[in-house]
This record gives C-alpha cells, structure tokens and sequence, in this order.
C-alpha cells in the first residue's frame, strides 16, 4: 500500500512538472510531442540548430527563378525529393535559408508551391514565418482555384550579410497510405517547385 502511494505521489508530480513545463515553454513541449510522439516532425531541434548555423555557399539572385529540387543556393530542412517534380515537406514543419547578395530594398518571395490536396485530404493550412514574425498564411482547399503564394518582407527586417529564415508550419499534413493512395507513411503537406526573388517598393 505504501509503495502504491508513492507511485502516486511521484506521477502526480510528473504530471504537474510536465503541465508547468509546456505552460511554461509551450513551442519545446509542442517539439517533443511532434518529434517523438506524432513523429509529425522529421527533424530535430539539433538538426535544426545546426542548419541555421551553417550559412548558404552561394547567394541567390534577384529576378532568376530557381527550382528547388535543383540549386545549391537555397538550403531546405523538412523537404525533400520524393519525384520527378519539387520537394515534397516531409512532416509539419519546413525550414528553407538563403543569402541575399545585398540588401537594397523591401523583396517579395514568389513561391511556386502546392499543397498536398486531394479527395480524402481536403485542406492544407500554412504559417510562414520570417525568425518568429509570421509573414504569411496560406490555406490550400480541394475544389478551390490555386491561391497567390507570394510572400513580402520590409527592408527593415533584412541585414546584409545575413541568411534568410523562412519556417513552414503546416496543418493538415497526412501519408498517403493514411489516405489509401499507396503504402508510403512519410506525412507530405506541401510541395515546393522555385522560387523567384523580386525586389518591391
């Protein structure tokens, strides 16, 4: 009996630690639980990290169009090569840098991008965030035209010499096997086909 009331004791205050915690930090408790629960996350906070840290080889240029699937000078985590076609998000959250060659002006971000929508997965719903400033929402919808997938960012928040840090959080991720289309479990929610950068006033 006391044994089973200091197992008691011990998982109520887990469970308290726990609550406290996600109060307290709720995007690292929403990691743990997509990374390690869901596995709605294909990569970990580590792996993110290091690509943050790791800046692109080769700026990007202003005005050329750049397929995703083929350049160097865009880097991407959370995406990748799973056809003929773009980089298919692998999971609910993608991560994509580049470099600017200089910084002269506001940039609009001209994204050829679709979600992953069909009969049986009827909307994608995405966030886009510049570091932790949301510049974007995008919501795919099966049976609707294709939305606008550009995206803005004032000169103000740009720096020279600094990478770009575009995060993709997405809602409505699902595998196609879950979806009867097949056996493969990785959960898509967009892909991505290029990118133009153009400058704005």
């Amino acid at each position: 009996m006391l044994k089973f009331k200091i197992f008691l004791v011990l998982l109520v205050a887990l469970i308290y630690y726990v609550a406290t915690y996600c109060v307290l930090s709720p995007g690292m408790c929403r990691y743990y639980v997509d990374y390690y629960i869901l596995y709605d996350r294909s990569f970990s906070i580590t792996e993110e990290h290091k690509f943050l840290y790791e800046v692109p080889y080769e700026s990007i240029a202003y005005f050329q169009k750049y397929e995703m699937k083929n350049t160097k000078n865009i880097k991407v985590l959370g995406a990748t090569a799973e056809d003929e076609n773009g980089l298919w998000s692998n999971g609910n959250t993608v991560i994509i840098s580049f470099l600017l060659p200089q910084v002269y002006t506001n940039i609009e971000l001209d994204f050829d991008v679709s979600g992953y929508i069909n009969k049986n997965n009827r909307q994608v719903d995405v966030q886009i965030y510049h570091d932790d400033r949301q510049i974007g929402d995008w919501h795919f919808v099966y049976g609707r035209k294709k939305i606008k997938t550009k995206l803005q960012i004032a000169k103000k928040y740009l720096q020279e010499g600094s990478p770009i840090n575009l995060i993709f959080k997405i809602n409505g991720i699902a595998s196609p096997q879950s979806l009867g289309y097949g056996s493969e479990t990785k959960k898509f929610g967009l892909i991505f086909n290029a990118l133009k950068i153009l400058p704005y006033d």
